[in-house]
């Protein structure tokens, strides 16, 4: 990661790690993906039930399966509904911020994609939380 690359309000993604790392997200890391999701649905007042067969999240009165850990549209849905500032200062991180500037996430590693989708269910579920 190039600590020199500054997102758009000047924090460098390192620094943005160390503001996250030092919040520890409300001691969300110790979460399951299941309760993440959870939190996530709740910060959008989306009523999930969850399903055994296929084991995955559906949307009360649906048919279709909600999981942002997997969906782009799922992820990018939730981002709009939250109205968070996803930035991608370079190819392996991604700050995520509330409407207001606050840093609620910085999320690094191989797959981006797979990186951006968890940022922003855990800024969500970091919403939420408080």
């Amino acid at each position: 990661m190039n600590e020199d690359i500054k997102d758009y309000n000047g924090i460098s993604a390192t620094e943005g790690l160390s503001i996250a790392a030092s919040a520890s997200c409300n001691g969300l890391l110790g979460f399951s993906d299941k309760d993440l999701l959870t939190l996530a649905a709740k910060s959008i007042d989306l009523y999930l039930e969850w399903d055994d067969r296929p084991r995955e999240w559906q949307p009360v009165k649906t048919c279709r399966s909600w999981n942002p850990l997997e969906d782009d549209g799922d992820a990018l849905r939730l981002a709009v509904a939250l109205k968070l500032n996803v930035k991608t200062p370079n190819i392996d991180s991604c700050i995520v911020k509330d409407c207001y500037g606050r840093l609620l996430w910085v999320g690094t590693g191989e797959d981006f994609a797979k990186v951006t989708r968890r940022a922003i269910v855990m800024a969500a579920a970091q919403s939420i939380q408080g």
